[in-house]
């Protein structure tokens, strides 16, 4: 890209002002795109978002009275043991030690899982699927900390009747039992005597999926003066380089407590897509801080259906996560988020705080490249697809990611190589069983499938390729999921880092207008298998190399102006 035109692109503002569109609207851009973003809330709570969402918050925190934690949960069953005939439901964590803790004291008579009889028995007793219960029972224990209510919404759909169904954290007795023992979650926050009040305070609600990592969120907030509260369910130690680090299960009154001491100025929460109301929760909580909020993906975008089984979430909760998205555009101190394009300007005409675009994980190899081979005939196309590809027995769930087939297409063809970097596997034993159909069939002299790396070890590793491929969409896809229009994926800016042109269909709005504008790759318009064959036959990935490359530039002068932008904001709030 000549370098006027990128100086031209800079020229926009760091941090967008509110109601202030990065990209201007085109209607040839918007097709299916909701032409009123927050259109499926009734109209009563578009006009009182702030209401509604407290309303809601009151119930949210009823349910989190507490730790949800396998030591709470199995102390409250002590107190009020299920009788009769039990089943567990689902077969993880909390389910064995709930067996393993009342073994030889209650009639634990199966587990039931959604992998059913195919797992084998567990810890000697046998597991059923939810929808052939083929045993004799007289309840039915879920156990599951976080998806407590999910999981029993879907076992009563299977058609368990509600009467048999139980829950832990969410029974009638739960609050009650834990206020009457006089019980206190504060040693959970684990906080030294000689805490101090600190400047900024970092919540996560996933310590993995996040936009804005800890390295980079180091310049914006001192690592002296800030300390990370991570809200979801346990984890075994910190898992925080740059930050101190704090963990509430899920405890409402252990946050307060932390805030309370902590007394910052700032609040940045991150959340993911199913729980974005975590923004007004803090808010409520402790309004005496400027809050920005973080949302990885937004629930409005998706509908209900994927994101139910993917993340736990009951309908309820996704209301709630639309709803909460809507209060922190309009209430919060700002909003991060990995949206652009020309369908997002519509989005932030609904903005009355400012907005940053992140591009997330964008960073430059860390070793040189191989010396680039020249593309001649008989010579393979090295293509790499890096990112989600749902193990066999989940393919139904993630139907956005249903390319499968695709893929497969693709390896057929006598001039391509395709390697594949799995992000859902992480090679541990238990992954290896889930994915083993892929490491049986995906390998061969022009195919080969691996499980994830680190980022930075990711980035080093595909540079070689001649593509990155991100063509994945159908029609019916892009009409039920509109996020492809405005998202700037992950898997586009890890191509991206390690130097490859993209290989994308016409779907992803934000991205292909990346793409074209820095001819950083080849945009294939209804991608059937045989437009993806005639499209990258005979391709020259030369062509297209100096674009990706003006397009990495771009994306971390565009960061690094970003987190400029954001740590002087969060320095003006003295």
């Amino acid at each position: 890209m000549p370098s006027n035109q990128l100086d031209l692109l800079h020229q926009q503002e760091t941090l967008f002002a509110p109601g202030q569109p990065v990209d201007t609207v085109d209607p040839d851009h918007l097709g299916n795109f909701p032409r009123e973003p927050w259109s499926r809330l009734p109209i009563q709570q578009r006009m009182d978002e702030a209401a509604w969402m407290r309303k809601w918050s009151g119930v949210f925190a009823a349910q989190h009275c507490a730790p949800r934690r396998n030591d709470v949960a199995l102390a409250f069953l002590d107190a009020h043991p299920p009788t009769g005939r039990i089943l567990l439901y689902p077969a993880g964590d909390l389910a064995r030690r709930v067996h393993q803790h009342f073994q030889g004291q209650a009639n634990i008579v199966g587990f039931v899982d959604r992998r059913g009889p195919s797992t084998g028995p567990v810890q000697g007793v046998p597991v059923f699927a939810p929808d052939r219960l083929d045993v004799a029972y007289d309840c039915l224990l879920v156990c599951h900390a976080f998806g407590e209510a999910y999981f029993a919404e879907e076992i009563e759909r299977l058609g368990v009747p509600w009467e048999k169904i139980l829950t832990i954290f969410l029974s009638e007795g739960f609050a009650s039992w834990w206020a009457s023992e006089d019980r206190t979650d504060m040693s959970l926050v684990g906080l030294p005597r000689s805490a101090r009040p600190v400047r900024n305070v970092i919540i996560r609600t996933s310590l993995h999926i996040n936009v804005i990592d800890d390295r980079e969120l180091a310049r914006v907030f001192n690592p002296d003066d800030t300390v990370l509260i991570y809200v979801g369910s346990l984890a075994e130690k910190s898992l925080s380089e740059y930050f101190r680090f704090h963990q509430t299960a899920g405890s409402l009154p252990a946050l307060r407590h932390l805030l309370d001491i902590l007394q910052p100025k700032s609040i940045y929460i991150s959340s993911v897509i199913a729980d974005n109301y975590w923004g007004y929760i803090v808010r409520d909580l402790y309004p005496h801080a400027r809050l920005i909020h973080e949302i990885y993906d937004w629930s409005f975008l998706f509908p209900n259906e994927p994101l139910r089984p993917l993340h736990y979430a009951t309908d309820a909760e996704i209301e709630a996560s639309h709803l909460g998205e809507l209060v922190s555009v309009r209430h919060a101190d700002a909003v991060v988020s990995k949206r652009s394009g020309p369908c997002w300007a519509l989005v932030q005409k609904e903005f009355r705080v400012p907005y940053a675009r992140y591009f997330q994980s964008a960073t430059r190899p860390s070793i040189p490249p191989l010396p680039a081979c020249p593309q001649s005939e008989g010579n393979l196309l090295r293509l790499v697809y890096a990112g989600p590809v749902p193990p066999p027995s989940e393919l139904d769930d993630w139907s956005f990611y249903g390319f499968v087939p695709l893929l497969e297409r693709l390896m057929s063809l006598d001039f391509i190589s395709l390697d594949i970097f799995n992000s859902m596997d992480g090679g541990r034993p238990a992954e290896r069983i889930k994915f083993q159909r892929y490491y049986e069939e995906f390998n061969s002299m022009q195919q080969h499938y691996h499980h994830s790396l680190p980022h930075g070890v990711m980035v080093n590793t595909i540079q070689d390729y001649d593509f990155g491929w991100m063509c994945i969409n159908r029609s019916d896809q892009v009409e039920q999921f509109p996020d492809t229009h405005t998202v700037v994926s992950a898997r586009v800016t890890g191509y991206i880092s390690a130097g490859l042109p993209v290989i994308v269909d016409d779907t992803w709005n934000a991205t292909v207008d990346l793409i074209r504008r820095f001819n950083a790759g080849i945009v294939i318009s209804e991608p059937t298998p045989d437009r993806i064959e005639a499209a990258l036959r005979g391709i020259n990935p030369a062509d297209y190399k100096p674009g990706a490359l003006a397009l990495r530039d771009y994306m971390l002068s565009e960061n690094q102006r970003m987190v400029n932008a954001l740590k002087t904001l969060v320095d003006s709030w003295s």
